[in-house]
């Protein structure tokens, strides 16, 4: 027997259409166009008359409906999305691609934000993507602690939820900047204490912010390898494979404060962009990295390294470091040029607040 259904009933069910009918729309069959003939989101942008964001949007319905996406990452900041078409498509999200004539690979390096502590610097992370416009930068590296959790310094957002939507609605976004971030143990405590994955909260929902891993993580230029690692305690790695990973640069956030090692391989310790002040780091104020690599074909041959703070609503470089890297180890032979500045950076409202900070392990 079959059941048949009354004209009045076939219209409230939507005469049988289904929610993979529903999303395809001549729009959606348009972006489906553009991603087969291999255009970048920025020139579907265009094309579309319609915003990065809500392209994105589009491709997450479409996902949901059964077509699976890669991404290709530019370091022009721009995306594409390959339309996966075997079991066995290669995962390209660590990838970011150069031109072959480019010698020069250029990003900002940030860690330890804690947004959604009482002592989170928003300002300064809206100060240092304006940096990143104005001079022409597209690639931000995240040594993690994007978020606070439930532990440490005291919290203006109590709970992972909303932590995690303040993050996503106010991390700021620019269609020409990418951020590649490793997470650390504060992103993990959502995790271990009620299953809220802050790496998936930021691939369906941002992409812009390429998750890359709890603990470590990698990307690749050119060929080379970076690792960026943040200690998570008494946790394996989701990417254990690369703990002996032969990157010729670590990129590590946790410590709150910048130094540079070269033992076994080139160790760059990645400075807090937050007024969080650990026992081993006193008197820092908040600060973010500039890298430049140089390239000799595919082999990277030279690091430079400048920190940078924020005072009075400015940002000033306070000093630099020049690693030679060696063709043999990639970790040998490094010298260093540390050339400080001779004043004391002008006091301001953010030095005269460091005796009050948040001091405590972390």
């Amino acid at each position: 027997q079959f059941l048949v259904l009354s004209p009045k009933m076939s219209v409230l069910l939507g005469e049988g259409r289904t929610g993979w009918e529903k999303y395809m729309t001549s729009e959606n069959e348009r972006l489906l166009k553009n991603i087969k003939e291999e255009k970048t989101v920025n020139q579907i942008s265009l094309d579309m008359n319609i915003s990065n964001k809500k392209i994105f949007q589009r491709i997450k319905n479409l996902s949901v409906n059964g077509y699976s996406f890669s991404r290709q990452y530019y370091y022009n900041g721009d995306i594409k999305y390959i339309l996966n078409k075997s079991f066995n498509d290669d995962d390209l999200t660590n990838r970011i691609i150069m031109d072959n004539e480019k010698n020069i690979f250029q990003a900002l390096v940030v860690s330890d934000l804690h947004l959604g502590s009482c002592l989170e610097r928003l300002d300064c992370l809206n100060l240092m993507y304006d940096y990143c416009i104005k001079n022409d930068i597209h690639i931000i590296v995240n040594a993690g602690d994007l978020i606070n959790g439930m532990f440490g310094c005291p919290n203006n957002i109590c709970s992972y939820e909303e932590q995690a939507r303040y993050l996503l609605k106010n991390y700021p976004f620019d269609k020409n900047i990418l951020n590649f971030v490793t997470l650390g143990n504060h992103d993990a405590d959502s995790l271990f204490s009620s299953g809220l994955d802050l790496a998936k909260i930021l691939y369906y929902n941002r992409h812009d912010i390429v998750p890359l891993g709890y603990a470590s993580g990698k990307i690749d230029v050119k060929g080379e390898s970076i690792l960026i690692k943040h200690r998570i305690k008494s946790q394996q790695s989701n990417n254990s494979n690369l703990e002996n990973d032969s990157s010729f640069l670590t990129l590590n956030g946790h410590l709150h404060k910048f130094s540079v090692s070269n033992t076994g391989n080139l160790n760059i310790y990645v400075p807090s962009l937050s007024d969080i002040v650990l026992e081993n780091a006193s008197n820092t104020i908040p600060s973010f990295l500039k890298l430049q690599i140089t390239f000799s074909g595919h082999m990277a041959s030279l690091v430079d390294v400048e920190q940078l703070i924020v005072s009075n609503n400015k940002i000033s470089v306070i000093g630099d470091t020049t690693l030679y890297v060696s063709t043999k180890t990639k970790s040998e032979n490094t010298k260093q040029s540390n050339k400080q500045s001779n004043s004391n950076p002008p006091r301001n409202k953010t030095l005269e607040r460091v005796k009050n900070k948040y001091i405590g392990k972390h």
